[in-house]
């Protein structure tokens, strides 16, 4: 169905407010361009700047944009700092909603820098909060954990509980996502603890939903339905429209994981019901994800593809209107900086014009005040009449050496101009570039999802366990290779992640699809090797199938124990290290057998050009030492 995106529905509103209050809004317009004027105070013209800017944001934040980085330079020249962090959060907040991660984490760094030279504590611990948000929207897990603790230390002398408890919650947001559920769960008893004294607040209700979702991430249905039901008890009369969505979200994601099937699609109901009061791009997008689940939990198939296609159209088109900003945003400043210099060099030339015309006017009175005083002498009048024409000569010959001067500074002005414009579309052709290539990784990443999707559907038609075996190692396997493609469309034209914290995602990503995350824990040990996506593809394959071997004959029978992952250099190439402390099996019992997953391994290690062996002691131990740079990658057949 159609859907009017947030652009549209805010011209619309601004459409409304104009018709009901066009006389404000037009007295407004002539008050704001008068403290634009050149008798306007600092203050008053920084002031006119962000009203300008927080009118375009509505109908326009693109617009909202320019006019908040003009405010930003303009303080920036006048050293008013404290309008300077102003428009710099503001643009901050635009930069998030438009989703440009990457430029709100440099609008919220550069802010945290004007944060410490203000020495405002405040500030501060708002930066670190946002900071710690802009981390995590940006992959940069650990980093949000890291910043969200140094904002909870930066409240906790205030003792100011509201602050702490708001730092808090971002801080078990930060934990939950970076996969440390334990110490999440640790935070919101503090938090619930701290806030003993307060009764009723919004605070305990979102407190009590954070740690209802970390129960549910941590696979506890159960534990996490009565933290639930405490959330939905303490919303009455301090919840928003918004928190009510997200309280109808989750109960439908527990009643889901208990098998309640029916329970779970009367509350996504309520969840479509409520979403016209909570209208927003991710509440849309959330309530499709819910109904696609109990669809697939209800083995609805062709109503779950259904969602599944919407959502990836919708993925598509966010993507698409996020370029598209980018690219205005882009454009935009040009102008603004195209304009700034055209102006300067305009009022420099007039400024040299007047200058001229009131030298040649004064000159000229001078010389028609001699001429009126000596007209009774003539010898006297014949001489100032000659020495006027030398005057007049010697003033056009200035003039043409001026005029050709000018002229010629006009050229290079030309000159520089062009080169400008070529070096911007020079940039602007490299950042298309890499958008283009960072949508190619995101849309091949979508279609892997999409598949293995499908083949969920396809294994929940067969009840023999061996096939339903089969698909679940293959649903692994098109997860480890759609891990990769998010990885470079994250990491791409920016400061690439640790490949520990890749091994580390991967590795709780497989062990959460078997359901073992909870007995068998993963040390990875990883230097900072630089790998490219054809060697970061098999080896993430490689990584998948020794785990999933692991899992399947090391850890069987719910066994507990650990998997240690080491990636180092070795000569001239490289080797991974996989061992586990499960029941070890014999050489001649692993790499001669006929497994398909360990027979792909042997498969991968070639393609790596790389040797792999079984090495002697306690539980199991693989070693690969590969060097892909030797010679050119084979093709896996």
């Amino acid at each position: 169905m159609p859907i009017i995106g947030p652009n549209l529905r805010n011209l619309i509103g601004v459409c409304c407010l104009f018709v009901q209050g066009g006389l404000f809004a037009s007295s407004m317009q002539d008050s704001l361009h008068y403290k634009l004027g050149s008798e306007a105070t600092v203050s008053e013209r920084l002031e006119a700047m962000l009203k300008l800017a927080e009118r375009e944001l509505a109908k326009d934040p693109g617009a909202a944009l320019i006019h908040y980085q003009r405010a930003v330079r303009y303080a920036e020249s006048t050293g008013n700092m404290a309008a300077e962090y102003r428009a710099l959060m503001e643009i901050a907040t635009v930069q998030d909603q438009m989703g440009l991660y990457a430029e709100h984490l440099q609008s919220v760094l550069r802010s945290l820098e004007l944060a410490e030279a203000m020495g405002s504590a405040n500030a501060l611990s708002d930066n670190l909060r946002q900071l710690a948000l802009a981390y995590q929207h940006n992959g940069r897990t650990d980093k949000a954990v890291e910043e969200a603790r140094k904002a909870v230390a930066m409240e906790l002398p205030g003792k100011d509980t509201r602050r702490i408890v708001a730092n808090e919650h971002v801080l078990m947001a930060a934990l939950m996502a970076n996969g440390q559920l334990d110490e999440a769960l640790r935070t919101g008893r503090q938090v619930l603890d701290r806030m003993a004294t307060i009764s009723r607040s919004r605070e305990e209700m979102v407190t009590n939903l954070l740690m209802a979702r970390i129960l549910l991430a941590k696979r506890q249905p159960n534990d996490a339905l009565p933290l639930l039901v405490k959330a939905e008890r303490g919303s009455v009369g301090v919840a928003t429209e918004n928190d009510l969505f997200d309280l109808l979200l989750a109960r439908t994601s527990i009643l889901l994981a208990m098998g309640r099937t029916a329970e779970a699609a009367e509350a996504c109901a309520r969840a479509s019901e409520q979403l016209s009061k909570a209208n927003t791009w991710q509440n849309r997008m959330d309530l499709r994800e819910c109904r696609y689940q109990v669809a697939m939990a209800g083995h609805k198939w062709e109503e779950a593809l259904g969602h599944l296609q919407q959502l990836r159209h919708w993925t598509d088109s966010l993507q698409q209107a996020q370029v598209a900003a980018k690219l205005a945003s882009m454009q935009g400043l040009f102008d603004l900086n195209s304009k700034e210099q055209d102006n300067a060099e305009l009022r420099e030339l007039n400024a040299q014009q007047q200058e001229s015309l009131v030298k040649q006017q004064f000159r000229s009175n001078l010389v028609l005040v001699l001429a009126g005083a000596l007209l009774l002498l003539s010898v006297a009048l014949f001489l100032i009449s000659r020495h006027t024409l030398r005057t007049m000569r010697r003033l056009k010959l200035k003039n043409e050496v001026v005029n050709r001067q000018r002229s010629e500074i006009e050229a290079k002005n030309l000159e520089l101009q062009q080169q400008n414009m070529r070096l911007t579309r020079s940039l602007i052709g490299e950042e298309e570039k890499e958008l283009v290539i960072k949508e190619i990784h995101h849309r091949v990443k979508n279609n892997l999802q999409v598949v293995d999707s499908l083949l969920g559907m396809q294994a929940g038609q067969h009840t023999d366990k061996n096939v339903k075996r089969l698909f679940d190692e293959a649903r692994g396997r098109i997860r480890s290779m759609a891990q990769v493609h998010e990885h470079i469309y994250r990491t791409l034209g920016t400061d690439v992640g640790p490949l520990k914290a890749y091994l580390e995602k991967l590795s709780r990503t497989i062990l959460a699809s078997y359901g073992a995350h909870d007995r068998i824990s993963v040390n990875v040990k990883a230097d900072a090797i630089d790998l490219s996506s054809e060697t970061l593809m098999p080896l993430s394959l490689v990584v998948n199938e020794l785990m999933t071997n692991s899992i399947k004959y090391a850890f069987g029978n719910d066994r507990s124990g650990q998997i240690t992952i080491v990636l180092r250099p070795a000569g001239n190439g490289h080797e991974l290290l996989f061992s586990d402390d499960g029941s070890g099996i014999e050489e001649r019992q692993t790499l001669n057998g006929s497994s398909f997953g360990l027979e792909l391994v042997r498969v991968l290690a070639q393609q790596l050009n790389g040797e792999l062996h079984i090495l002697k002691g306690s539980g199991t131990t693989f070693s690969l030492t590969f060097a892909p740079e030797l010679k050119q990658l084979r093709s896996a057949s």
